[in-house]
């Protein structure tokens, strides 16, 4: 089994790294202009090559960063098949409510009970804001693309604007995407979501 050891622990870099012969995991903080970005890097060796997957997260204290260390330690870890298998993931929809101009639809993802939701607002940009866990960071474009195709959005998805929301237990990072889909704006932010039927009153 892998143990974490500390590289790095001074005022603006936290280093942690595990490793084995086929696979090196580093888990790394840097303060920068008054805020903590924390990267979670996965390096796996296939066929003589190194393949790399990398999580990011912003926290904006020193404490909110040491609690999002521990639990990123703590959690489990991704393997190659992960990375390499985000074509077969399950997606099915159930609509929660529709009104004049905003939908709501329940995402059921590989069968699984997790909390994912999707809203959308129709205007003259539509736009979708995607609820999602945290264990499907690494399946955002499949699953984005599904659900374009499954509420028929595809012919006007030159006019979609999609925001990712990730959640683990009590908190979540944002993840901002702006069209065109070949041109990708990322930023993270941390908020609460205890009331999840609340998110349009978040700021972006």
């Amino acid at each position: 089994m892998m143990a974490w050891k500390k590289l790095l622990d001074t005022k603006d870099v936290i280093a942690y790294e595990k490793k084995a012969k086929d696979k090196k995991i580093r888990i790394e903080a840097r303060f920068r202009k008054n805020r903590w970005r924390v990267y979670k890097t996965y390096n796996f060796q296939e066929n003589g090559e190194w393949v790399s997957h990398v999580n990011e997260y912003i926290a904006a204290s020193l404490d909110e960063t040491q609690q999002l260390l521990l639990e990123l330690k703590g959690e489990q870890d991704i393997e190659l098949d992960d990375v390499n298998s985000t074509s077969n993931v399950i997606l099915e929809l159930e609509r929660c409510y529709k009104e004049e101009f905003v939908e709501k639809w329940k995402l059921k993802i590989d069968n699984f009970s997790d909390d994912n939701y999707v809203h959308v607002r129709f205007d003259e940009t539509i736009k979708l804001d995607i609820i999602l866990h945290d264990r499907y960071n690494q399946f955002e474009k499949l699953i984005l693309e599904k659900i374009i195709k499954s509420l028929g959005l595809r012919d006007i998805s030159n006019r979609i604007q999609y925001d990712f929301f990730y959640y683990r237990k009590h908190s979540a990072k944002r993840r901002v995407y702006e069209k065109p889909m070949d041109r990708e704006l990322i930023a993270q932010l941390e908020f609460n979501i205890d009331n999840m039927d609340n998110i349009d009153n978040i700021d972006p």
